[in-house]
């Protein structure tokens, strides 16, 4: 039981290193978000921020990829903030020692 106690904890701590990192990748990479429609057979992209939504030619590529990449991030950050949560739980609510091992502690 400690054993996993220890590892959840360990995960628990990888987690929010991960978390602190993707934050601070955000930070990096610009305001706003993507969108994509299909036209046809082809699709466009816009950029939309708090009060304009610009298109984004095939020329500005970079910026269309930054904020897909910031998207998956972001992404990513509330699946490990939902692990996060779960092995929380875990560790309020586990004994931090199992029952077995205090008998074979204390008998």
């Amino acid at each position: 039981m400690f054993v996993i106690y220890k590892q959840m904890l360990s995960k628990f701590q990888k987690l929010d290193a991960d978390i602190n990192k993707i934050k601070q990748q955000l930070t990096t990479l610009p305001e706003g978000s993507l969108s994509c429609a299909v036209n046809g057979p082809n699709y466009k992209w816009y950029h939309l921020k708090k009060q304009a939504t610009d298109y984004i030619p095939k020329s500005n590529r970079p910026l269309a990829e930054q904020l897909a990449y910031k998207k998956y991030l972001q992404a990513l950050s509330d699946d490990m903030s939902n692990e996060k949560r779960a092995i929380q739980y875990y560790l309020d609510h586990s004994p931090k020692t199992s029952k077995a091992s205090k008998i074979l502690l204390h008998p």
